[in-house]
């Protein structure tokens, strides 16, 4: 599990090194169809894979180590987390990727699915804290 979190890390690097490209409609103002992607937009999506796809496998790897334990709370908490996540890294690209009906959405379904893992890392790291002292 460490390893997809630093691997999450790397790529949330990388992807700030090489931008995206406007897509089918997003930002708003961006025209609604889809354009051939530039290498440096295809960069900065590869570079999201292992946040988009290792954050949520480490949440539920999480969620596995948890639910023998006392912490059924936390097992809950990671799957919701891994789950949700996914289902919006779903509809996100679909949006970004050509669907009309999902267009307009996309941007706020990336975002819930960054907001939604980047809580449980937070949690995640409160948890070990709180474990260490």
């Amino acid at each position: 599990m460490p390893s997809l979190i630093a691997a999450a890390g790397v790529g949330l690097m990388a992807s700030g090194v090489f931008p995206t490209d406007p897509v089918n409609g997003y930002p708003p103002g961006t025209p609604d169809h889809v354009t051939p992607a530039t290498a440096t937009s295809v960069k900065h999506n590869l570079a999201a894979v292992p946040i988009f796809v290792g954050l949520p496998a480490a949440a539920l790897l999480s969620a596995q180590a948890s639910r023998h334990g006392h912490a059924r709370g936390w097992t809950v908490f990671s799957a919701a987390t891994a789950v949700s996540a996914l289902v919006n890294v779903v509809l996100a690209s679909a949006g970004f990727g050509g669907s009309q009906r999902l267009a307009r959405q996309a941007g706020l379904h990336q975002r819930a699915a960054i907001g939604a893992l980047f809580g449980w890392i937070t949690a995640a790291c409160l948890n070990v804290l709180r474990r260490t002292r």
